[in-house]
């Protein structure tokens, strides 16, 4: 029976083997134990000169999870940590993977934009070739392969985590390899979780889709793609779990809008994490707000599609045929919240997105989402998450 060792040995000449995938051992400060990788030392230092680094040394320190990174360059990398006692011991690196075809232009464009020296350019160019188009999904997948054979622990996909938003990164190509699709049985299991509503699904949303190649050479405007199209998937899946049309279409142009005014690939899937979360939330709250009657469900349906306008409680009354005094209280009884409530929620819901994902300036936001001012919209955004609106984006 293999020991530890043995079975990592061989797991990395499995990868070696039939992915072309490389696998390397670091000392917890990021000294070179081993590798497999032919052009070890330079393709070393694209991890290492990489922003990325900057958010992988503090994250190694207190997580034991793995992690995928961005680099400069639009390359892929899987950090797996591991602990000894609640210590580091040593880093397991996999990569650098491609998560679609890039352009030798993109890749050059993006060497000139770091001032790499000809020689540096000249051998990245001839190395290109050799990095495995792995899609996100199936490089997830090696990742908890790993971890497991190293730790003997089962994880999902849904416990690896994802690099933030930084200012410039991600995904990739090879000019010979054949992008894969998305197993149908898998995208279904995904749609259904949405239709169900289920909040808490045992499959990640990062990652998830693989559709084909649409824009050759571009791995940011492809990654844009994908979201987009899975967007059109989630839309219609809540649509069928429940979620009012109106107010999926709305949602739906949001973070499609969202998607194309991304910089870069890291953010794109975030959006696309973001976007599957509040679907999925839609749906569990329209299942749970089945139980109350057609008059509050269509209260609700008017409030969440008019957040960023101007709401006279008197004219939806009016308009729903009912007292505004009726309504405000049936509305307090069967969800036991006031109207009023709900509407700073979601507004705050909303405000927490363009924060994230929006370039607006607070003044912008509060406008948008009918606030008084712009130090009423940060007092209340400071009361339902403990942080000022400026606070937040800086840490998102």
């Amino acid at each position: 029976m293999m020991n530890q060792n043995e079975k990592l040995s061989y797991l990395k000449e499995l990868f070696l083997k039939t992915g072309n995938l490389y696998t390397w051992h670091f000392t917890p400060d990021m000294k070179l134990i081993s590798h497999n990788c032919p052009s070890g030392e330079q393709v070393k230092d694209i991890l290492l000169l990489s922003t990325c680094y900057d958010y992988m040394k503090p994250y190694i320190l207190e997580n034991d999870k793995p992690v995928l990174l961005y680099d400069d360059l639009s390359f892929l990398w899987g950090v797996i940590p591991a602990y000894s006692k609640q210590t580091v011991e040593s880093v397991y690196v996999l990569g650098p993977v491609c998560s679609s075809h890039t352009s030798d232009d993109f890749i050059k464009s993006k060497m000139d934009t770091l001032n790499m020296s000809v020689k540096t350019k000249r051998m990245m160019l001839d190395m290109l070739n050799t990095i495995p188009v792995i899609p996100t999904l199936f490089f997830t997948q090696y990742n908890c392969q790993f971890y497991y054979t190293m730790t003997g622990l089962a994880i999902s996909m849904s416990d690896i985590h994802y690099q933030p938003t930084t200012k410039e990164p991600v995904s990739s190509k090879s000019q010979n390899s054949i992008l894969r699709h998305n197993s149908y049985q898998y995208e279904c299991m995904i749609l259904e979780a949405i239709e169900k509503g289920d909040i808490n699904p045992d499959l990640n949303s990062q990652g998830l889709i693989q559709c084909g190649l649409m824009s050759p050479g571009n791995p940011l405007r492809q990654k844009q793609d994908e979201i987009i199209v899975y967007t059109a998937l989630v839309t219609r899946a809540a649509i069928r779990g429940g979620f009012s049309p109106e107010n999926a279409y709305a949602l739906s142009d949001y973070y499609i809008q969202a998607v194309e005014a991304a910089s870069d690939i890291p953010e794109v899937a975030q959006i696309g994490n973001t976007m599957h979360e509040d679907f999925v939330r839609h749906v569990h709250d329209s299942k749970q707000y089945s139980i109350h009657n057609a008059l509050v469900k269509k209260c609700m349906d008017y409030l969440d599609s008019h957040l960023t306008e101007h709401i006279d409680l008197d004219v939806l009354a009016q308009e729903l045929g009912y007292t505004k005094y009726y309504l405000t209280r049936r509305f307090k009884d069967e969800t036991g919240t006031s109207i009023s409530q709900h509407i700073l929620a979601k507004r705050i819901e909303y405000a927490k997105n363009y924060l994230m994902y929006s370039r607006l300036s607070i003044l912008e936001i509060s406008e948008k989402l009918q606030f008084s001012s712009p130090s009423h919209f940060t007092y209340v955004f400071r009361k339902m998450t403990g942080v000022t609106p400026t606070e937040y984006r800086q840490n998102h």
